[in-house]
């Protein structure tokens, strides 16, 4: 009886554990299901926008739920801009840091990614001590929401929306980089942003160029798509000049813009586009191709919206049919810059990125040639090979064969009519230096020295390897 009693309840019991196997099995499925629908919905596309008050509240009308946007069609991601107050430093119990949370979880639930930027009511931040805090309070919560959030437009400076123009940390010009309050505020910005690991967007091409060359990690958002016509400026977006190009040369800046971003890109047009200005559907389809665009707002402006509304209704027009093809190229493109895109691994302290070495050749480095060998094309890198067609006349390029990924050197024009380059070594390259910066001959490794003149915009650093820097370095001076 005792025996029957017990197999009994073995019987039992085994069975009960095969059926909570079952459950859990079920459980976990559906939970890979619900994270495989999060994530298989960032994959770029349509966006809309939303808003949240420096109190953690959700701005004009809306009620901070995302159900409504996922009906949208084509729509799976939402712009979000987040106020906070400039007269308050953020802390841990700032009502908006302890709202946002429940806004981002419910963006998760309903498959929507969020397209983030915080940005301060009435300007910027009072100084960067109060940048630096408001972004060691904000990432906490960006880290505890990513499966969430999409890509992190930069935000935090600049006169309005966080869109780096108008500023003291982020002013209208910027051009040589030269600023070091500037610097700090923007790489501070971006650096700490990175180490989340998400994707980070920053406003202008500009400041691409001159704080975050080649970064994978770092795209740009144009928020003013084609709004004074095909070729334009973009609202400020081309006009604004950097240290590879001048104020107002819209050819340098697109074709940078064009082909050396490597990280997500996306953006809006705005309500500065009118009239004749407006862009068609088809200009729109053409400018997502050639920018490669991941991600748009169809809520700006007015025209583009109804363009929207046509393929929102299938209705059988040019316009409806052009908008099913700006969906699929903006998909396309996140897929194929996604999937050759690596992620940066977050850091727990963040610092400035230095610009990346090339490599080495095999070959042991001797004395560099100082022969000018032509002008610096608009489209080419200065760590690149040097090149001598499509060139603008305000430039040119020296280069040797012997240096580290044969660079290219920039050079001012009235200085490349000469026939030399002087080449007095001075000091070598620090580790926390990027090749653009003002050489620095402090804290620096063995391995590398460097190479400059005054002749060159912003008095850049070149590398150099450390055999060749030991051999001059005897003979010649440093500073």
């Amino acid at each position: 009886y005792q025996r029957r009693v017990r197999d009994s309840f073995n019987s039992s019991f085994l069975s009960s554990i095969k059926t909570i196997d079952k459950m859990t099995l079920a459980v976990v499925f559906l939970t890979v299901c619900l994270f495989a629908r999060v994530a298989a919905s960032f994959s770029g596309g349509f966006t809309m926008a939303q808003e949240v008050t420096s109190n953690g509240d959700p701005a004009h009308g809306w009620d901070g739920t995302f159900d409504n946007l996922k009906q949208e069609k084509g729509v799976s991601l939402c712009r979000l801009y987040v106020r906070l107050d400039r007269n308050k430093w953020l802390t841990a119990t700032s009502p908006v840091l302890v709202k946002l949370p429940a806004i981002l979880s419910r963006a998760a639930a309903s498959g929507v990614g969020i397209v983030l930027r915080f940005f301060y009511d009435h300007g910027e931040p009072q100084s960067l001590a109060q940048l630096t805090n408001d972004l060691q309070m904000v990432i906490p919560v960006i880290n505890q929401n990513k499966r969430a959030i999409f890509i992190l437009q930069a935000g935090f400076l600049g006169a309005s929306y966080g869109e780096w123009w108008g500023g003291r940390f982020a002013p209208d010009s910027d051009r040589d980089a030269s600023n070091a309050e500037i610097r700090q505020a923007k790489t501070t910005v971006v650096n700490m942003l990175k180490t989340t690991g998400l994707p980070v967007a920053v406003r202008y091409p500009r400041d691409l160029a001159n704080y975050f060359p080649g970064d994978p990690q770092v795209g740009l958002h144009d928020d003013c798509i084609l709004s004074q016509g095909v070729g334009g400026a973009d609202s400020g977006t081309f006009d604004k000049g950097s240290i590879l190009w001048k104020d107002g040369n819209l050819t340098a800046a697109q074709q940078y813009a064009r082909t050396r971003v490597s990280g997500l890109l996306g953006g809006e047009s705005c309500d500065d586009a009118a009239g004749a200005s407006v862009p068609t559907c088809e200009q729109l389809l053409t400018f997502v191709k050639e920018y490669r665009l991941s991600y748009f707002n169809i809520a700006w402006q007015d025209r583009i919206n109804e363009y929207y509304q046509k393929y929102k209704r299938n209705d059988n027009s040019a316009d409806a049919h052009c908008m099913t093809r700006i969906h699929s190229a903006l998909h396309a493109n996140y897929l194929a810059r996604h999937s050759s895109t690596p992620s940066s691994a977050p850091s727990s302290t963040p610092s400035p990125t230095p610009a990346a070495r090339p490599t080495p050749p095999s070959a042991q480095p001797t004395a560099s040639s100082t022969e000018v060998i032509g002008c610096w094309a608009s489209d080419q890198e200065a760590s690149e090979k040097c090149l001598t067609g499509g060139c603008p006349d305000q430039y040119c390029t020296q280069s040797s064969d012997k240096t580290p990924g044969h660079e290219c050197r920039l050079l001012r024009a009235p200085y490349c009519k000469q026939t030399a380059v002087n080449t007095e070594l001075f000091g070598c390259w620090a580790a926390d230096q990027s090749a653009t910066e003002r050489c620095n001959p402090i804290g620096c490794p063995h391995l590398y020295c460097t190479q400059s003149s005054d002749k060159t915009p912003g008095h850049e650093c070149r590398l150099l390897r450390s055999q060749y820097c030991q051999k001059k370095q005897r003979s010649v001076k440093t500073r």
